[in-house]
């Protein structure tokens, strides 16, 4: 869904209902055929610093806040619609997408989403922290695999790839903890 403005929130939540019943817009085997991206960084160091950086997942902080949001009717958990609004080239999107799987380990946390057929991309996204058990290092990891799905996309293609790249450097920064 395409606005000239930042989404209202009465659009906001009907379009969020509308997520509650959509499907994915991908089958999981189609993964492999599409386009993987992968951010690694150090964000932190120590016990305090993962927990801090699973909060921060779990609060959707690795969404930059100067030109994304994420909406969504409750808590984290498999199975919760969310919407993504991105602002780009002057308007702003929105699109669909659900939690399919939780990581909870005891050095490893996050989770994955796909996205639903209101999406302009096509595929899964994975949003993970981890500690190093010998350095201590807190590590954030973002994993993509996604093609167009949306004819916009796919004549912006070099630009989406450009607003991907930009993504995974903003998402990094936004979820550094010093």
């Amino acid at each position: 869904m395409f606005c000239l403005t930042k989404p209202i929130d009465s659009d906001i939540a009907r379009f969020l209902e509308r997520q509650q019943t959509s499907r994915l817009s991908y089958s999981p085997s189609d993964l492999p055929k599409f386009t993987v991206d992968r951010q690694r960084v150090v964000i932190g160091n120590g016990p305090s610093d993962f927990v801090a950086a699973r909060a921060a997942l779990y609060d959707w902080r690795m969404f930059p806040p100067a030109w994304t949001r994420v909406y969504s009717a409750g808590p984290l958990k498999v199975g919760l619609s969310v919407a993504v609004a991105i602002q780009h080239l002057g308007f702003w999107s929105l699109n669909g997408a659900r939690v399919l799987y939780e990581l909870d380990e005891e050095y490893r946390s996050g989770f994955a989403y796909g996205t639903l057929v209101d999406h302009g991309e096509r595929g899964e996204e994975l949003f993970a922290v981890e500690m190093d058990r010998e350095t201590g290092d807190v590590i954030y990891n973002l994993e993509a695999a996604s093609r167009p799905a949306h004819v916009m996309a796919w004549f912006g293609y070099p630009y989406v790839r450009e607003l991907q790249a930009r993504f995974r450097r903003d998402s990094a920064a936004a979820m550094m903890l010093r």
